[in-house]
C-alpha cells in the first residue's frame, strides 16, 4: 500500500494527515510462522487492508522491487517528469535495466524469474505512464518525486547491488551500468 503525509503539492484534501491508498490487485504479503501470519492477515482484513499470506515474501518483494527501482531511477534521471521519461532515452535504458535486475534478483534468491519481465517494454511502459496518473486518487508524479527523493540513497544502493550481483552471478548488466552511470555518475561529474 501507499501512505504519505497529505497534502502533496497540487493535491486538494479535506484534512491534513496521513493519506493511504490500496492499489487494486496488489495485496500486502506476509510470511512466517503459520499461526502468527494467520492472525495478522485476519486482523488486517478486518481493517479492510487487502492482504494474503505467502510461503516466502522476501523473494517476491525483491523481484517486484527489482522491476520498480530501475524505472524509478529512470524517472529521477528524467527530472521526475513523466513526460520527459515517457519520451526520452532513459525509458528504454530503465526498461532493459529492470529486466536485467529481475533476472539477477531471481538468481540471488534461487527462484524462477517472473514472466512479467517480458512485459517491461518501452511501448507498454509509455502507455502505463500515460494512464497511471489518471487512475490513482493523488498526484502520482509528485508523490514519486517526494517519496523517492527522500529515500534516494536507498534507490542508488539497490541499483548498485543489482550491478554487483550481476557480476557475482555472471549475468548481463549493460543497461544497469548505463542507467547507474547516467543518473548517478554523470550527475555527480556535471555538478562538480
Amino acid at each position: 500500500f501507499i501512505a504519505y503525509q497529505a497534502p502533496l503539492a497540487k493535491e486538494p484534501v479535506e484534512r491534513v494527515g496521513i493519506a493511504y491508498y490500496f492499489p487494486p490487485f496488489v495485496p500486502s504479503l506476509f510470511s512466517g510462522p503459520r499461526g502468527l501470519v494467520k492472525s495478522i492477515v485476519s486482523a488486517f482484513k478486518l481493517s479492510r487492508l487487502p492482504c494474503k499470506s505467502v510461503k516466502k515474501v522476501g523473494p517476491r518483494m525483491a523481484q517486484a522491487s527489482s522491476i520498480l527501482m530501475p524505472l524509478i531511477v529512470g524517472l529521477e534521471g528524467s527530472g521526475w517528469s513523466f513526460e520527459r521519461f515517457r519520451n526520452g532515452p532513459l525509458l528504454e535504458t530503465a526498461a532493459s535495466a529492470a529486466r536485467e535486475a529481475q533476472v539477477v534478483v531471481s538468481k540471488y534468491h534461487g527462484v524462477r524469474a517472473s514472466f512479467i519481465r517480458h512485459l517491461i517494454r518501452r511501448v507498454l511502459l509509455r502507455l502505463v505512464i500515460r494512464i497511471a496518473p489518471h487512475v490513482v486518487p493523488f498526484p502520482l508524479e509528485v508523490y514519486l518525486r517526494v517519496h523517492f527523493t527522500k529515500v534516494g540513497d536507498q534507490s542508488q544502493a539497490l541499483l548498485a547491488s543489482y550491478r554487483e550481483e550481476a557480476l557475482v552471478h555472471q549475468q548481463p548488466s549493460e543497461a544497469l551500468d548505463r542507467l547507474y552511470d547516467t543518473v548517478y555518475t554523470d550527475s555527480l561529474s556535471s555538478s562538480s
